[in-house]
């Protein structure tokens, strides 16, 4: 009965980390809403002169043979620029 638990338990394991591998992003790129496009200021600080709309991103492990484990991070991020100002 042992053996059964443990390939029951090691199973779901191995399938709710398949399942957590690959999520996709909600935001289409390209596609921007009306609401997006008519933005003048951002509510929370009028002052601000962007505000950033999608932030997310993805980290993955891969194994390379000469070179080991590698990690990979992809990051996906939309900002609104209102106000266009040089540095110093």
């Amino acid at each position: 009965m042992k053996p059964f638990l443990t390939l029951l338990l090691f199973t779901l394991l191995i399938s709710a980390s398949a399942f957590c591998q690959k999520k996709a992003f909600n935001t289409k790129y390209g596609k921007l809403s009306d609401k997006e496009l008519s933005m003048t200021s951002y509510e929370g600080d009028p002052a601000a002169p962007a505000v950033v709309l999608f932030d997310k991103g993805i980290l993955s492990h891969r194994y390379i043979e000469t070179a080991g484990f590698m990690i990979e991070f992809e990051r996906h991020t939309r900002i609104k620029i209102f106000k266009k100002r040089r540095c110093t």
